[in-house]
């Protein structure tokens, strides 16, 4: 590999990493919050909703989408685009 396709993947395993730890976190804090929000604590529905939706794109789950494979393309480019982008 040379250096600039080496370099590349060494930040797509750290965005990846960074990432599966973020979700970790959310994991988390939603399991804290989810036994008040079952029960109808209005706050901490609020809270795993928002929780919820800090998740999806980092998953790409965000809709309507189409997921995008492939490499980027350099800077400001997304791997998750609107459809309608």
């Amino acid at each position: 590999m040379d250096r600039l396709t080496d370099e590349r993947a060494q930040t797509l395993e750290a965005v990846g990493e960074l990432r599966n730890l973020e979700v970790k976190r959310l994991d988390s804090l939603q399991l804290a919050m989810l036994q008040k929000a079952m029960q109808g604590d209005v706050p901490s529905a609020t809270a795993v909703v928002r929780v919820i939706m800090s998740r999806c794109p980092l998953l790409g789950l965000e809709g309507p989408g189409q997921l995008r494979t492939g490499e980027p393309r350099g800077p400001g480019h997304w791997w998750f685009r609107r459809a309608t982008d």
